[in-house]
């Protein structure tokens, strides 16, 4: 039972945010809290300084103690050379010396013992029990030249103590970062500190030896230098845990900040030049005030203010959107993915901006350029119209001036680049479009940020023209928007102007079925839909859209195409046996099968919307008469059943093509008609919408009425043009003779 009162009231919720005033409302409310949230606090107080200008703000007084955070970059490398600078720590190892050594005087004397032993006895040689071993010929030398055995006695202990005095480490000096060495005898006692050319690793050790012994012959150097090699022994040996304890206290000397500055301290008065010292301690202060904040009732009351701008901005956007875009507004796919796409924008701004700030960038390298803020205009002008965009980039650059420490420069170079995006893309004609419009954007960027840059310092040489690189990506990141706008159009089941351009092509199947089912239909179709381009250009709707939904509204004329008066090829009319009330059903039900085709043939809904609303909830005429001709009792039959079941056109660019069907087919039944034939028929068949209501919800004004009723007239004139009657010749007069 519980368990259903919560499913119970979970339903409730859904159905109250699904309902379409609870979902705008939840929507701009979601919106404005989390915009509100991404607002920085107090840490955008110090936002428009650059080193080298004159302070313009009041006099700066630290609140409390705070550090000079270094920057982060910079304090890794600090570290980075502080660790590397390090001497590598190498311990002792007690008594391998003198036991080495010893090992050495033993193997001597035993070879001594040997060779005495040979000169006496004679007989066969025993080295191999030397430990190494001898080659014969060398031991037959040695017997023969005994004092030769003593000399390379005392060389090789001589040079192994050499050795031992020096230092042999058990790491070669390659492996090792350091310059130096510590050679300790204990832990927490160094005995010396040397370069790390001054002691010995196994290859220098090679190379020392080499040179020693090059007085000696080849067979006796050799066997001294691997004597040697076969005895010696690294007497001091790597430390990890010693040399990570001398690393962790050498790094926690290395302070992540420059100093402290002290509660009540000035940092900076109006008037004076803003130093690097000062900029520094600036940005270390705004830091510090975005981490903690000061008191709560401070950062509340900030908090409240932030708000209410946000709500008014978004107020201003659904009040725009309710007068001017009602498609939008009323529509919960589009309303979502509008707001949705300002709220990822501002998302992504903060999320760079913070980056920015966290690390101590300068304002010489501003990171938050290389948000590709232009995305939202772009696709909103790809998925909406210029209109919208327009005002969406305005919204979107005033909210990122107060987002970013930059504030009043972020917001004009957006608001350029953006704005030239719109213009650019308000006609979007073929895909080569984006490249264009994304190399307009970054001149659009580059101009407006040196320009304004030149302005405040006066100085081309002064310009921090790294900021161009993030510019170019910025751009790059923009042209992702291209493959962006498939995935959107699959999630929120909206379709853009992409789309549409692909269904401009004749060669589409349903296009080709219409042509050899319903030709003249087909016909009729092109020229609605080149008329209704035109009067859209004029009033500023969508061509595209408009030409689009031209080319298909009368698709569901294919199911019987010979009852529509376009297709007849003979005299006589299928219409005849038929009652009037029949007849209309059946032209009626075009509009029904054209829905149902398009759906089938999974067409975008807003051309389903052409087909369903192209003649609104008019009335077909000419049934309607004969059915008043009629007797009584038939002519009792409700009106309703004669009128198309609509709904009504509620944007400018359905209204277009509704009234680009009716002159257009209306115009066909003219007999060479003259300017002022077309002009009123024109005329007659926009009043007799007006009257029927058909136009109550398409967003036109009287304006757009007089602009469309011209078009109308000059593209029907230009069409059905009077050809002049020429006279007949006269007959040729007999020839006088």
């Amino acid at each position: 039972m519980e368990r259903a009162k919560g499913l119970g009231r979970f339903s409730l919720f859904a159905h109250l945010i699904y309902n379409r005033s609870y979902f705008r409302l939840a929507v701009l409310s979601g919106f404005a809290l989390a915009t509100a949230l991404l607002l920085p606090g107090r840490s955008g107080q110090f936002a428009t300084y650059e080193v080298g200008q004159v302070w313009q703000q009041s006099e700066v007084v630290a609140p409390f103690d705070f550090p000079i955070r270094k920057d982060e970059a910079a304090y890794r490398e600090e570290k980075a050379q502080v660790a590397a600078s390090l001497p590598a720590v190498f311990l002792e190892q007690a008594g391998v010396a003198e036991t080495q050594q010893q090992k050495l005087a033993d193997w001597f004397e035993q070879l001594q013992e040997l060779v005495q032993q040979q000169r006496r006895t004679g007989g066969e040689l025993r080295t191999s029990e030397l430990r190494p071993t001898l080659p014969p010929e060398l031991f037959r030398h040695y017997v023969e030249r005994p004092d030769l055995l003593r000399r390379n006695a005392e060389r090789a202990s001589q040079l192994m103590e050499q050795i031992y005095r020096i230092g042999y480490i058990d790491r070669q000096v390659s492996e090792l970062n350091s310059p130096y060495l510590s050679l300790r005898s204990k832990p927490g006692l160094e005995k010396r500190r040397r370069e790390v050319s001054q002691v010995f690793d196994r290859s220098r050790l090679l190379t020392y030896t080499q040179d020693k012994l090059k007085d000696l012959e080849g067979e006796e150097a050799r066997m001294v230098q691997q004597t040697i090699f076969y005895f010696v022994k690294p007497n001091y040996a790597y430390s990890e845990e010693l040399n990570e304890a001398e690393r962790q206290a050498a790094l926690a000397m290395v302070l992540p900040h420059y100093g402290v500055v002290k509660q009540g301290e000035v940092i900076i008065r109006p008037g004076e030049p803003i130093t690097a010292e000062r900029a520094r301690q600036l940005r270390a202060l705004s830091f510090e005030l975005f981490q903690a904040g000061s008191d709560r009732t401070a950062e509340s009351l900030r908090f409240v203010g932030q708000l209410v701008l946000v709500v008014l901005l978004v107020t201003m956007v659904a009040f725009f959107l309710r007068l001017n875009r009602r498609r939008i507004y009323y529509r919960r796919r589009g309303f979502l993915l509008l707001f949705s796409i300002y709220l990822l924008m501002l998302a992504l701004l903060t999320a760079v901006q913070n980056i920015a700030l966290q690390n101590g960038s300068s304002l010489e390298l501003n990171l938050v350029f290389i948000v590709p803020l232009c995305m939202a205009p772009l696709m909103i002008t790809v998925f909406f119209d210029d209109r919208v965009a327009y005002f969406s980039n305005t919204i979107l650059s005033i909210l990122a001036g107060l987002i970013c420490q930059s504030n009043f420069e972020v917001f004009l170079v957006q608001m350029v680049a953006g704005s030239m995006v719109v213009f650019n893309l308000t006609r979007l004609k073929r895909r080569a479009q984006f490249f264009q419009t994304a190399g307009i954007a970054l001149l659009a960027y580059c101009a407006t940020f040196i320009a304004y840059q030149l302005y405040q310092k006066g100085s081309l040489i002064d310009i921090p023209y790294a900021n161009l690189i993030l510019f170019v990506v910025n751009v790059a990141f923009t042209l992702g928007t291209y493959p962006l706008i498939y995935f959107i159009e699959r999630f929120f089941g909206l379709t853009s102007d992409l789309t549409f351009m692909e269904l401009l092509d004749t060669d589409h199947p349903v296009l080709k079925e219409l042509a050899r089912k319903a030709p003249g239909t087909y016909q009729h179709s092109l020229q609605v839909a080149n008329i209704a381009e035109e009067v859209a250009k004029r009033i500023g709707a969508n061509p595209v859209l408009v030409h689009v939904g031209g080319l298909f509204h009368d698709i569901g004329k294919m199911a019987r195409a010979e009852f529509f008066t376009e297709n007849q090829k003979s005299d006589t009319s299928p219409h005849e046996g038929l009652s009037p009330l029949e007849s209309a059903r059946i032209i009626i039900d075009h509009v029904v099968h054209g829905a149902e085709l398009a759906r089938e043939k999974r067409l975008p809904e807003e051309i389903v919307e052409f087909i369903l609303t192209h003649h609104g909830t008019s009335r077909v005429e000419f049934f309607y008469r004969k059915h008043l001709e009629l007797p009584l009792p038939p002519k009792s039959t409700d009106e309703q059943q004669f009128r198309y079941p609509g709904p009504l056109p509620s944007t400018k660019e359905l209204a277009i093509v509704m009234l680009a069907d009716s002159v257009e087919a209306a115009a066909r039944s003219l007999d060479n008609p003259t300017a002022e034939d077309i002009s009123r028929l024109v005329h007659n068949i926009i009043t007799a919408k007006i009257n029927d209501h058909q136009l109550d919800e398409a967003q036109l004004t009287f304006h757009d009425l007089s602009i469309i009723k011209r078009e109308l007239v000059a593209l029907l004139q230009s069409i059905h043009h009077s050809r002049i009657k020429y006279p007949e010749a006269a007959p040729p007069r007999p020839m006088v003779v």
